[in-house]
């Protein structure tokens, strides 16, 4: 067994390595307790190494996960869970991270162990454990022996989040419960916050279990209080000159997963909160505030001496009440990294718009956040505070050199990712949004909210008046008034005039590129056609104004803009200047030539897509081709070469799915991806538009074959929107007749033979090249290919691939010149005749419909005969030489039955008038019967009064054209009228509809 176990560790022959695993897993198969019981010794043994002790840990858990539930007997796992458990609390573990791998093994045998509960009580197993390590975390408490506490401490936390997963009862909130007095014990150790710094990693792992306990399973109105209480300690000393370094950030360290401990506390049991009473979290402060440098932000103290004098002539003020709003205001007006952390700001902001979140489901917690927006003097400095640093643009002469050497990244930052809980802006936004958007505190809120910015914007420095403009503009939702005429009246008379250009040649440009961004996003709020279009005829200015200033950044925010004002649902055509769009593309045209970010590229792209969806870009395809080809082409090339580069360094590359990350052109290889997919979208509703087939068929040697070819660079990337490229070239095509389409449709047929993701696109874009070719197809597909594709619409699960097929069958039916038409049929009758449920199977109405199409389309009364002789071969040869064509009428009959339209049901009954009359034999009395009463039954059903069905028979009542039921037999129901392909289908299936 040792042996395995060094191959697995060190060799790097992957062959020795795949035997290795093999004959492992075969070994714990046939003899688990062995395996477990050498491992155990090893990892037991302090004479092993500790990296090998550490591995062999490894194995175990990779054994546990997989077999330890279904392959270790009961008794054994009540042993070896005994033996770890006698491992982890015995200190003998030589490094933190082998005494976290034994901690983990103990938890997963405990969460995957087989023994049932008892009705109300834990698993065996988890409650051998939980009960071993309450005794002797209790027991070290007692003693006050701080190394060991923390060490039970440490497994306690990777069992209690090992057990947090757990789905069975309520076996998680049990073992919360079981550890409560421990770990109230342990807190016991810790009285101040003197002691909490000298046992730092003591205070850290019980926080940590902490907030498994009490953020998350058992609410505890105590615990919040005394939290409270130890998180304010912990604040206190913020900002004091100390000693040492580390412990300033032990401390900031510590008050950071108090804060997170609250946050859980609030997310978990928001209907609990109520039973820590009003004056938990709102009492208003009456002097000065406890945490240096915070809320008030005071001036540094005065030395000791004139302090001394101070406290003798005049009694320091009461401190402020320890209150959960005072503490956070403490924590977010404090200086970042003078006195508190980024992530303690965050968290504490975060903790702010949680309470927000539950005060909808509850009417304490709205009750006390109504009281601090409108009884605390300290909420209007707060929310201030909160938009004038966090919302803040940086403004310095860094931050301007940046809009020259990367003014795409500068213009990016507008795009604040609201998910990230690391960005203090992202948490401001967040607590913005939530403090305007109140249920019950939005009045007073707003109020303040506006004073705030107002004040900003007419007393604050560069910074503070980009801040106001950012919140105002977050808050286009919010904030915004029923009638909107207050920001109509705002926008009028002190936005606009901002952006002319003789003011934009003086302005701020941070001031400016805040004033563009406002404008775009409070588009909806514009709707009248008079505001927009003096919008869009200011934005069109600035644009202009941009260009000619090689203001790259503005160029970029006043596009983005545009794009707002004309995706946005009030958009209307004359909304626009008449220049707009000619200025537009031509500034794209000149940006996708010059910028380097995929995803600029991507939103230039997105931009001309929208303007081409909107119908306000009235420009030939053949234009819009020209602006995305060239940087399409560089993207591919791109990919190309940096497979070139990664096979010769002996990389796996491209290839492999990752690009070189040392490479800077490649940082971006998520937005390249991006980028060339939006590409691809734009070039395909250029191609709509496009009436060159010239144009069209030019783009697939160039960017169809390299994004399709499975040997492509780029073909992983982007696959999938290159194939809906080349459909909607085939589609948008008015004919075969180029060197490019006829090379297409050979390759596009190779395509149909490998097993990947993209086939029903794949067969999509045969059956519309079949379509634009329209000639015998026998030249290019082999009997073979009908076997297969057949075998595809009887097995494939997939629905998508089942009708992408029947719509290459059923042109083959329809354009073979005979012997593909025999084949096809002879499957048609095999399918029918030997269906187990003819009506419920998939495959059965498509070739049906094939069959019915193949007897229609024979060329000559003579191609009739010879199709009709192999259906009754077919019959024949599957019921047996006296089987007749009339096995065949039951199971037609059968179908009309679950009929998906009338059309279908008018080819079926097609197919049983053309068996029925041919037949070799006369029909039986029976047989002629039942073809009779379902024509009949067919013809009531669809509201016709003879033997052929009329076009009123939906479900619906309402009649509907043969040409849309046949659009939508052959997946072509999105197109639109207008498309070419559509002109064909209707020609080359006219005798679907005769």
């Amino acid at each position: 067994m040792d042996s395995l176990f060094e191959v697995l560790r060190i060799s790097t022959d992957s062959s020795a390595r795949k035997a290795a695993a093999a004959q492992l897993r075969q070994l714990q198969s046939q003899q688990p307790d062995a395996f477990l019981q050498h491992t155990y010794d090893g990892i037991a043994s302090p004479q092993l190494k500790p990296e090998l002790r550490f591995f062999l840990c490894t194995l175990v858990i990779a054994f546990l996960d997989e077999s330890w539930h279904g392959c270790v007997s009961p008794a054994s796992q009540e042993r070896f869970i005994s033996l770890y458990v006698e491992l982890v609390v015995a200190p003998s573990c030589p490094s933190v991270l082998l005494a976290r791998k034994v901690s983990a093994i103990v938890a997963v045998m405990a969460r995957r162990g087989s023994r049932k509960a008892q009705v109300g009580g834990m698993p065996q197993l988890i409650h051998h454990v939980v009960t071993r390590y309450v005794a002797e975390m209790e027991s070290a408490a007692r003693s006050q022996a701080y190394d060991r506490v923390c060490s039970l401490l440490l497994s306690t936390h990777v069992l209690l989040k090992e057990m947090q997963g757990s789905r069975v009862g309520h076996v998680f909130e049990d073992v919360c419960q079981a550890m409560v007095a421990a770990l109230s014990g342990v807190f016991a150790l810790l009285p101040d916050a003197a002691a909490m710094l000298a046992h730092y990693d003591v205070c850290l792992y019980l926080l940590k279990c902490s907030l498994r306990v009490f953020g998350r399973a058992v609410f505890d109105a105590a615990f919040c209080r005394f939290l409270l209480n130890t998180t304010w300690r912990l604040a206190e000393g913020l900002g004091q000159t100390v000693a040492s370094p580390s412990q300033a950030n032990q401390r900031l360290r510590l008050l950071e997963y108090a804060l997170k401990i609250m946050e859980a506390t609030v997310v978990y049991f928001p209907s609990r909160l109520q039973e820590l009473g009003d004056a938990f979290f709102f009492a208003e402060a009456t002097a000065v505030e406890r945490l240096t440098g915070a809320a008030s932000c005071a001036s540094p103290a005065a030395d000791a001496s004139a302090a001394a004098t101070d406290a003798a002539v005049t009694p320091p003020p009461p401190p402020p009440p320890l209150s959960l709003f005072t503490l956070l205001v403490a924590v977010v007006r404090s200086p970042v990294d003078e006195v508190v952390s980024e992530k303690a700001v965050c968290r504490a902001l975060r903790l702010f718009t949680a309470l927000l979140s539950a005060e909808d489901g509850d009417a304490f917690i709205a009750r006390c956040l109504h009281n601090f927006a409108t009884s605390s003097s300290s909420f209007p400095p707060f929310l201030q505070y909160v938009v004038s640093t966090y919302l803040a643009d940086g403004t310095s002469a860094d931050a301007l050199a940046g809009w020259s050497s990367q003014p795409e990244r500068v213009a990016a930052e507008l795009d604040v990712d609201m998910d990230d809980e690391a960005s203090m802006m992202s948490c401001a936004e967040q607590l913005f949004l939530a403090l305007t958007g109140s249920t019950n505190g939005a009045a007073p809120v707003l109020t303040v909210a506006w004073a705030v910015v107002n004040q900003l914007l007419q007393e604050g420095d560069e910074g503070a008046v980009t801040a106001a403009l950012h919140a105002i503009g977050i808050g286009y939702y919010t904030m915004n008034a029923q009638d909107n005429a207050s920001y109509l009246g705002f926008l009028r008379d002190k936005l606009l005039p901002l952006l002319r250009p003789d003011v934009l040649a003086h302005a701020s440009p941070f001031i400016a590129r805040r004033v563009v961004w406002l404008v775009g996003m409070w588009c909806e709020s514009v709707t009248d056609l008079r505001d927009r279009h003096a919008v869009l005829a200011a934005l069109e200015a600035v644009l202009q104004h941009a260009v000619r200033t090689q203001n790259v950044v503005l160029v970029l925010v006043s596009l983005k803009s545009t794009e707002n004002f004309i995706s946005d649902n009030h958009f209307t055509l004359p909304d626009m200047p008449a220049t707009l769009v000619t200025t537009v593309l031509q500034t794209v045209q000149m940006l996708l030539t010059a910028v380097q970010s995929p995803t600029t590229i991507k939103e230039l792209a997105g931009l001309v897509h929208v303007l081409t969806e909107k119908k306000a870009l009235l420009a030939h395809g053949e234009t819009l081709l020209q602006l995305f080809v060239p940087p399409t082409q560089a993207i591919i090339e791109s990919y190309g070469a940096q497979a070139a580069k990664a096979n010769a360094a002996g990389s796996t590359g491209a290839y492999g799915g990752h690009f070189d990350s040392d490479n800077d052109a490649d940082e971006d290889g998520d937005d390249s991806l991006g980028s060339l997919a939006m590409l691809l979208d734009c070039l395909g509703s250029s191609v709509r538009q496009c009436s060159s087939d010239a144009v069209i068929w030019s783009l697939f040697p160039t960017i169809v074959l390299p994004c399709t070819a499975p040997t492509s660079a780029a073909t992983a990337w982007a696959e999938d929107n290159a194939w809906e490229l080349f459909l909607t070239m085939a589609q948008s095509s008015s004919s075969f007749d180029h060197a490019a389409a006829a090379q297409a449709l050979p390759i596009a047929l190779q395509h149909t033979h490998r097993d990947f993701g993209m086939l029903p696109l794949v067969f999509r874009v045969v059956y519309s090249l079949l379509l634009l070719r329209q000639a015998t197809v026998e030249a290019l597909i082999a009997a073979t290919d009908i076997d297969a594709w057949v075998s595809v619409v009887r097995n494939s699960p997939s629905a998508e691939l089942c009708g992408a097929v029947t719509a290459v069958l059923t042109a083959v039916a329809r354009m073979s010149g005979g012997p593909l038409q025999a084949a096809l049929s002879r499957h048609a009758v095999q399918a029918l005749l030997t269906s187990a449920d003819v009506q419920a199977e998939q495959h059965t109405i498509p070739l049906a419909v094939a069959l019915a199409l193949c007897l229609a389309s024979a060329h000559s009364s003579e191609g009739q005969q010879r199709l009709l002789a192999e259906v009754h071969a077919a019959v024949r040869m599957v019921g047996g030489p006296q089987a007749s064509v009339s096995a065949l009428l039951e199971p037609l009959v059968l179908l009309l039955d679950v009929s998906p339209s009338v059309l279908v049901s008018r080819v079926v009954v097609h197919l049983l008038n053309t068996l029925s009359k041919t037949a070799p034999h006369a029909l039986s009395t029976e047989d002629q019967a039942m073809v009779q009463r379902a024509l009949e039954s067919v013809a009531v059903s669809v509201g016709g009064t003879g033997n052929e069905p009329s076009w009123s028979g939906e479900e619906s009542g309402e009649t509907r054209p043969p040409q849309e039921m046949l659009l939508e037999w052959l997946g072509d129901e999105d197109l639109p009228a207008t498309s070419p392909h559509v002109a064909r289908v209707m020609s080359v299936f006219a005798v679907f509809l005769s």
